[in-house]
């Protein structure tokens, strides 16, 4: 019995180790001050410059703009596939065609606070077909009465 446990043990081990090494992905830095991401599979990687806006203070009746400018580092076209948005007071618009290896593209995004007072928090996910797949941008800012 103790041996079947020893062989079944040393099987799972062996499979585990076995599937590690054929996993893709990526990768983060070790640096945390850069955003460097190292591919394994030469898929288009996206890489946003930032990922969140501060509108700071804005008035209740003023429509604001925010632009997110990214970069494919990937080996392969990226597509951005679809931008999704947390609310209807938020309308995003982005880049359609393919990005090369290299080349920018950007998401933009339009706040109308019609209606909206105070702190708020919008969430932005890009879908694309990249390794990081999908990609949480965030607009925030504080709205004020006319």
């Amino acid at each position: 019995m103790k041996s079947t446990t020893h062989f079944c043990l040393l099987i799972l081990f062996a499979a585990t180790t076995l599937l590690s090494c054929n996993q893709k992905g990526t990768e983060k830095s070790s640096d945390p001050g850069k955003q460097q991401i190292i591919q394994s599979d030469n898929a288009p990687v996206i890489r946003f410059k930032k990922e969140k806006y501060h509108f700071g203070t804005i008035k209740n009746n003023e429509k604001v703009t925010a632009i997110f400018d990214f970069e494919n580092i990937g080996a392969k076209p990226l597509i951005v596939q679809k931008v999704d948005v947390t609310c209807g007071c938020t309308s995003p618009d982005w880049t359609k065609h393919p990005v090369e290896s290299g080349g920018n593209g950007s998401i933009t995004v339009v706040f109308h606070p019609k209606g909206i007072t105070g702190t708020f928090s919008k969430s932005i996910f890009v879908k694309s077909n990249a390794e990081n797949n999908v990609v949480l941008l965030k607009i925030e800012g504080d709205v004020i009465g006319k």
